[in-house]
């Protein structure tokens, strides 16, 4: 068995004479692939040669959006950490090698301009840095969502929520509030009664 592809589309792709695979001769843009219908003839070497024709129509397959290896993430850092100190990081995969991340606010409240000042993440590893430093007794919880999307105009974007705990450290001094100040003898000790007469 033999195939061929008749003109004038013979111009633009090529068939394997003995497997049938077809290869094209051109780069194509959407629009060609879209509405390009053409023949291909399949022939024996018999006498007579019979044959017997398939159409082949072109599609454009969109590339699938990138999708995150989990819809939600937690991650935990202590207050008082010097501004980029690394949180943690999201993962997007897609079709598409390269991926842009974004980090937004979970709600667009006043609080909003506090999370964009507070976190950062690479636009291209996914990884999420504090930018300033963080106190618990203000915030102890943060509410995020990344997105990622293809750098190159890639169609689709992925969202995942991210929730950052802010851990307590240990900042305060011990305060005592027992025993009352009048009640320590001396300034150093208290008396403690056994029970024994």
């Amino acid at each position: 068995m033999k195939y061929r592809i008749d003109e004038p589309y013979n111009q633009i792709f090529t068939v394997d004479t003995d497997r049938g695979v077809i290869t094209t001769n051109v780069a194509l843009d959407n629009e060609q692939l879209a509405s390009t219908t053409f023949s291909v003839v399949a022939y024996d070497l018999g006498v007579p040669s019979r044959s017997s024709t398939a159409t082949v129509r072109l599609s454009v397959r969109e590339r699938a959006s990138p999708t995150f290896d989990r819809p939600s993430y937690s991650f935990v850092v202590f207050e008082n950490q010097s501004p980029h100190t690394e949180v943690g990081q999201v993962t997007a995969a897609s079709l598409n090698p390269s991926i842009r991340y974004d980090l937004f606010p979970e709600a667009s409240d006043a609080a909003a301009d506090f999370v964009n000042a507070a976190f950062e993440i690479d636009a291209t590893t996914g990884k999420i840095f504090t930018k300033l430093v963080l106190d618990r007794e203000r915030v102890a919880h943060f509410r995020l969502r990344a997105t990622a999307r293809g750098a190159a105009g890639h169609v689709g974007t992925a969202v995942a929520r991210v929730g950052i705990q802010v851990a307590d450290l240990n900042d305060n001094r011990p305060r005592v509030h027992w025993p009352p100040p009048h009640d320590v003898t001396n300034g150093t000790a208290i008396r403690l009664s056994t029970g024994a007469r």
